[in-house]
């Protein structure tokens, strides 16, 4: 152990995984994270337990779930979250061990500086964050002329989540440009063919019981995300073709795909853009980013810039040498170059990250990441004991949830309404356990789907949490400082209605201090 703290890439590493372990554990235990999407993996990752192995393909195709979901066979749920959340910590801080060794101080401090990572690790529980490891052992392995290792890392990048099957395919462009011609061949081909088997088949079938409930499932234009280039894939790789400057123009007239794009570049000083090839397998994760039209897409502050980080600090740490040589260009000092540039990293890291030394943490108002949130309180334990005194253990009950109120207790119940999704009528509950391998091949060889049954039902009790932020599934409203901002009015006059209508079903059993249980009257 002595020797650990002797190389002082652990030593970093150490501090890292423990500051961060340590917030994500105590923001799940205070109840301060959302079912989108730490419940949602809680409730998958206990149904994948208790046998039902459909949940690992559910919306994104994750087969690396499945061990994630080891803890839930032995633990309870809030031990089985709590390892979950440390593993996280560890895989995502990983890499300045590998950073400082190839490039040293500079590069493991830019790392540990950018907003992404740490974003990543407080924003709940998502598998992307396996992206960030991964990718990081692609490009060391390949600089090290070890390219067998490079290319099963880059093959087990898509198993992550099917978007990252089109970063594996660019990994093999990356290989081809670096005239690696085979490995970037096999790998471009393999990452375009899983990409196709993930979303044109195994996302329909698997998700066929929704597709009954909303009526229909285009995984790439049936909502606002890219519907505005086109009604299939092929539309769409045609308007980006054929139209680059209409697109160009699109996104540069979005203010939020402008800052997105600012942000991430910025926090490294522009550095990675002097090494563009590097920057090869980011650009689909850049080009879904900024092509979304859904907010969330191009917000700087999520998950979704997990398969960024590797790719921009890499090309951040090769590009140093060409950075260095620009500033004796413009005859600034030399010596200044490296502590301006660590002074850079860390203001930016100050102004946008959630870490115990931003602004965020102590200053701004923020419900998911002031310091506030992590600290237990009497009030959480009042809902936790009361939860488990009102609502049995029964799994078989169905419960309706607030977005904000995610609790361990709740997701080993099978089925888990959203509010107000059966609260205010009832809530349809697909059988996803009629999904299985021999339907899955049929769906391959006739291309078509079998028709899926679904049920509905009231949710047997409804959670409700007045003074967490509001959510309508998962649309919520600017919360802050306990209420939302009157600009908001709107959003906070349709909630409230909502829990009116609500308790015309419902009767109150529990109410303290803005907690609420109701339990639907017809099972009373």
């Amino acid at each position: 152990m002595i020797q650990v703290f002797k190389n002082k890439e652990w030593l970093l590493f150490f501090c890292m995984f423990i500051t961060i372990a340590i917030m994500s554990s105590l923001k799940y235990h205070n109840l301060n994270t959302t079912f989108f999407d730490l419940g949602l993996f809680l409730n998958n990752f206990s149904m994948i337990a208790s046998g039902q192995w459909q949940s690992l393909f559910l919306s994104h195709i994750q087969p690396l779930g499945l061990f994630w979901a080891i803890p839930f066979y032995f633990f309870s749920t809030d031990l089985a979250a709590t390892i979950i959340l440390t593993f996280q910590a560890a895989f995502l801080v990983l890499p300045v061990v590998g950073l400082y060794r190839h490039f040293g101080l500079v590069s493991a401090l830019a790392f540990s500086f950018y907003f992404p990572l740490w974003y990543n690790a407080l924003f709940d529980f998502h598998m992307d964050h396996l992206a960030i490891p991964i990718l990081f052992g692609f490009f060391f392995y390949e600089r090290k002329g070890k390219l067998y290792q490079a290319i099963s890392l880059a093959v087990l990048l898509s198993l992550v989540k099917e978007p990252f099957a089109l970063q594996t395919a660019f990994c093999g462009l990356y290989l081809l440009a670096r005239k690696n011609y085979l490995s970037g061949f096999f790998l471009t081909l393999f990452g375009v063919a899983y990409f196709t088997l993930a979303t044109q088949y195994m996302q329909q079938y698997f998700n066929s019981p929704f597709i009954s409930i909303v009526g229909g499932w285009d995984l790439v234009s049936e909502n606002t995300a890219f519907g505005w280039l086109g009604n299939s894939k092929q539309e769409i790789i045609l308007s980006l073709i054929t139209q680059p400057y209409f697109v160009l123009l699109e996104i540069l007239n979005n203010e939020d795909k402008v800052k997105y794009f600012m942000y991430v570049f910025g926090a490294l000083g522009f550095i990675p853009l002097l090494r563009p090839i590097i920057l090869l397998p980011a650009i689909p994760i850049l080009l879904i980013s900024l092509l979304s039209n859904i907010p969330v897409h191009h917000a700087y502050n999520n998950h979704y810039t997990a398969g960024l980080v590797a790719p921009m600090i890499i090309a951040f740490s090769e590009g140093l040498p060409s950075a260095k040589n620009l500033w004796q260009k413009i005859n600034f000092p030399k010596y200044l170059f490296t502590p301006i540039l660590i002074g850079g990293l860390l203001l930016c890291h100050i102004l946008a990250s959630p870490s115990p030394i931003s602004r965020i943490f102590f200053i701004e108002k923020s419900w998911f990441y002031h310091y506030t949130v992590y600290l237990p309180s009497k009030r959480t334990q009042m809902i936790k004991s009361a939860l488990t005194k009102y609502i049995p253990t029964n799994s078989e009950i169905v419960v309706t949830t607030q977005n904000t109120l995610n609790s361990g207790y709740l997701s080993k119940h099978k089925t888990i309404f959203v509010f107000p999704d059966g609260a205010i009528e009832k809530g349809s509950i697909p059988r996803i356990n009629q999904l299985n391998l021999d339907g899955f091949w049929k769906f391959i060889k006739n291309q078509k789907l079998e028709k899926s049954t679904t049920s509905s039902a009231w949710a047997d009790y409804v959670v409700l949490d007045i003074k967490k932020p509001w959510f309508i599934i998962s649309l919520g409203c600017y919360w802050v400082q306990g209420t939302c901002l009157k600009g908001q009015q709107e959003f906070a006059n349709r909630f409230s209605s909502l829990v009116a209508k609500t308790k015309e079903h419902f009767e109150m059993v529990y109410e303290n201090d803005g907690f609420i249980i109701l339990k639907y009257r017809g099972s009373l």
